[in-house]
């Protein structure tokens, strides 16, 4: 109910819809990722799987069979992420790398040591 007396008694208007609309697209287009992830639980192990890719392994198949990430079943998929919407030090890495590219270094954060791929960006 306060919520919809305050939405009563500050109407958006027009004016201020196109001027956030104008102001996001005036920071350029969205760039958006595709990307996956393999996160375990040591360095040695993250350098492990960059070795394995480097090899010629499968990065899905790596995450199914070595991340400890809720999404290893899915091959480590994220999905289509904008750039904002990553955290920073992933986003870092991701907007860095070619299109089916991995990364050569390990990404330490708070689930544990991530290795990142870059299937496709828009």
């Amino acid at each position: 109910m306060a919520i919809l007396s305050h939405v009563q008694r500050n109407p958006i208007k027009d004016e201020q819809v196109k001027k956030a609309y104008d102001e996001k697209i005036a920071k350029g287009p969205i760039r958006e990722y595709k990307a996956r992830n393999i996160v375990v639980k040591t360095e040695d192990e993250a350098k492990a799987v960059i070795k394995s890719l480097d090899g010629g392994e499968k990065f899905a198949e790596l995450a199914k069979s070595k991340s400890v990430a809720s999404n290893a079943a899915s091959g480590g998929e994220l999905g289509w992420v904008a750039a904002e919407q990553m955290v920073k030090p992933i986003s870092e890495v991701v907007t860095k790398l070619g299109k089916g590219a991995h990364a050569k270094t390990p990404l330490q954060t708070g689930a544990g040591w991530m290795v990142l791929q870059l299937e496709e960006n828009a």
